[in-house]
């Protein structure tokens, strides 16, 4: 854990493919990363009229996101840990924004390839208020069936909002059916585990010269 008490990257969950909700446009898209011999390159699929996906809200993190040239930087914590301290906490430097973050399983329609698991993270007022939505159903649910069962969630559509001088485009998301959590959200999320080095046994013959 950080200075911050944030938590550091610990596990596979932090290299995901992402999905991005882009609130001016009223898009969502889907980045595919690919190997172009050794270089790394992404590409953007539109997925705007297909997303459906499940939310892992056990997973849920909330903190501050930066955003700039250089590209994005999480300080994230587990968001029962951010309950539990009060919910008050200052951003770790300029140019970080309070947001979240939570791992999701496309829907075959919109996915790139079974068991696509991604992360989808947001800053956006607009997001963060319907994934908040999304997120007390959630839990009303899990009072109800403490079994867990999540979402399967269907992007309905964007609704234009004014915000102040802002013109944006708020997600509608409407739950289509309850269902239990797959276990490929843990393949996905489980910790790295590092190989121990084979080292083998030394002779502990007395003869060696040194």
């Amino acid at each position: 854990m950080s200075e911050y008490g944030f938590y550091e990257p610990m596990s596979n969950a932090d290299f995901l493919p992402i999905i991005k909700i882009n609130c001016q446009s009223g898009r969502i898209v889907r980045v595919d990363r690919y190997k172009d011999g050794d270089a790394w390159e992404s590409t953007e699929v539109d997925i705007s009229q297909t997303c459906q996906f499940l939310p892992d809200f056990s997973h849920l993190e909330v903190g501050f996101i930066k955003i700039d040239d250089t590209g994005i930087d999480f300080k994230m914590q587990p968001f029962a840990d951010w309950e539990s301290s009060g919910r008050l906490r200052k951003p770790p430097a300029e140019k970080y924004r309070f947001g979240f973050r939570v791992p999701i399983l496309l829907a075959k329609i919109c996915a790139r390839e079974p068991g696509d698991v991604r992360h989808l993270s947001h800053v956006g007022v607009a997001v963060v208020e319907s994934v908040s939505r999304l997120f007390a159903d959630y839990q009303k649910q899990l009072e109800q069936d403490p079994q867990g069962l999540v979402p399967l969630v269907k992007v309905a559509g964007f609704v234009h909002k004014q915000r102040g001088r802002f013109k944006n485009y708020e997600p509608t998301f409407e739950v289509v059916k309850w269902i239990e959590r797959p276990d490929v959200f843990d393949e996905a999320l489980a910790p790295e585990v590092e190989e121990e080095p084979d080292i083998q046994p030394v002779d502990d013959d007395d003869s060696l010269p040194f």
